[in-house]
């Protein structure tokens, strides 16, 4: 895991440059004393149900200290059921949730950077192969009236890095 403390391990646009660095907490608290309460979204990501890219299996709340979840069975049956939970940091009403259908849904080798947006919202800058076609899950919204998926395609471009705008 990488945080912001961890500057060399923020990638360049090259996918020969591997990212390195590491989380250096003890791992059992949120970052500078931040409160998790109303500033973080808890979503359960069942990537094999979410390899279309839509938000129809995913499922945002406000994170309240715990979360519990149920292993369903994949599309084969018990065979293939696997989800993850992850918690997502909010910046002005949105929480980039990551790339729908990715056991690792916020990878250094995707995301470049995660900008807060002077606007609103977030940028998000990737890398990836040029023309390729990436679906962006993010949540909006508040802990008072609720979260909600969105889902956004950004589009690689011909110097193998996007820029997507999450509002």
């Amino acid at each position: 895991m990488v945080d912001t403390s961890s500057i060399e391990a923020y990638p360049s646009p090259s996918f020969g440059e591997v990212p390195t660095g590491a989380f250096p907490g003890p791992g059992s608290s949120f970052p500078s004393g931040a409160s998790a309460q109303g500033s973080y979204v808890v979503w359960e990501a069942q990537f094999i149900r979410q390899a279309d890219g839509s938000c129809k299996h995913v499922v945002v709340s406000p994170w309240r200290g715990a979360h519990n979840m149920t292993m369903l069975n994949g599309p084969r049956g018990n065979e293939d059921g696997a989800a993850l939970v992850n918690l997502a940091p909010i910046f002005g009403g949105i929480a980039l949730l990551g790339e729908a259908g990715k056991v690792a849904a916020v990878s250094t080798y995707r995301f470049v950077k995660v900008e807060v947006s002077e606007g609103a919202g977030l940028r998000v800058t990737m890398r990836g192969k040029p023309a390729e076609m990436v679906s962006l899950l993010f949540a909006r919204g508040d802990a008072n009236v609720g979260y909600s998926c969105a889902s956004e395609t950004a589009v690689i471009g011909p110097e193998g890095v996007g820029v997507a705008l999450l509002v």
